[in-house]
């Protein structure tokens, strides 16, 4: 951190390592770099990303599909107990990773 915010802009950090998305972790940042160009860097975990490449990824399309009908309409009963059980599934595979991370 201090090498990036010595040599460029830090414009946005987003902390995902202490504020998961569905127990997805990383961190973002977006930096000016010296010639204006604006570019997001991602410091990531292997882990966190292999459940993302395969079994998270899958759950997370079905939930942003009833993010769109949601932009548009409430969600049925039905559709509401899918959505927190898509959540559920992703915060259960992501846990298993972060918990392999931090027990090595």
């Amino acid at each position: 951190m201090e090498k990036f915010s010595g040599e460029y802009k830090i414009l946005k950090i987003k902390d995902r390592i202490q504020q998961p998305l569905n127990g997805y972790r990383d961190i973002l940042m977006n930096i000016e770099m010296k010639n204006g160009h604006i570019v997001e860097f991602r410091l990531h975990l292997k882990e966190m990303d292999d459940v993302a490449g395969g079994a998270g990824h899958k759950l997370y399309e079905q939930q942003r599909s009833l993010d769109a009908i949601l932009a548009t309409r409430s969600l049925s009963k039905t559709e509401k107990d899918i959505y927190k059980d898509l959540v559920s599934k992703q915060n259960k595979l992501y846990e298993r990773a972060w918990n392999s991370i931090i027990n090595k």
